[in-house]
Order: C-alpha cells, then sequence, then structure tokens
C-alpha cells in the first residue's frame, strides 16, 4: 500500500497506473490483479485504511488539534472537500 500511496500522491488518481504501482511494489502486475479488481479498488482499500487510521488519530483529538491543518476534528466535512491528493499528503503524515 506505501507504494500505491507514493504513486497516488506523485501522480495524481489520473496518472497513476496499476503497472507502476506494482513495480515500485516489486511484485507483478498480475499479483496485483489478484488482490484488486483495478486502480479503484486499490485506491478504495488505501483510502479505507487511510480513514481507519485518520478515525482512531482522532479519538485522541489533542494530536490532531496540534497539527497545522487548519481544522478540528469535530469538521470530518473538511476532510470530503479535500482533493485526493491534499488528503493524501495530510494522511502521509500520520503513516
Amino acid at each position: 500500500m506505501r507504494a500505491a500511496k507514493q504513486e497516488f500522491l506523485d501522480k495524481e488518481f489520473a496518472g497513476t497506473n496499476v503497472r507502476a504501482i506494482a513495480e515500485k511494489a516489486g511484485v507483478t502486475t498480475g499479483a496485483l490483479y489478484n488482490l484488486f479488481n483495478n486502480k479503484d479498488g486499490i485506491f478504495e482499500a488505501l483510502v479505507s485504511g487511510i480513514f481507519d487510521e485518520l478515525l482512531n488519530i482522532m479519538s485522541h483529538s489533542e494530536l490532531l488539534e496540534s497539527q497545522n491543518f487548519g481544522m478540528k476534528t469535530s469538521d470530518l466535512s473538511a476532510i470530503t472537500k479535500l482533493s485526493q491528493r491534499r488528503f493524501l499528503r495530510m494522511i502521509d503524515f500520520f503513516l
């Protein structure tokens, strides 16, 4: 998932492909397709895992509020308004 995250950060969703993720991860494209149906599935799994981690972190609100993200833990709508790239960069801090 780290390879996928880096590809999405570097190339954004539209510029990322399964082959590049596989190469960066050191696995075959077929191996990725055994785990995920397509690029959308990889992205969904990545964001789902990140969101779960974010919710865990948000349970410790003082940590999130001490960072310079310009939002409070109760302001979940701010997360949904972030672009894919900006959201992944913010999450990169926590991983």
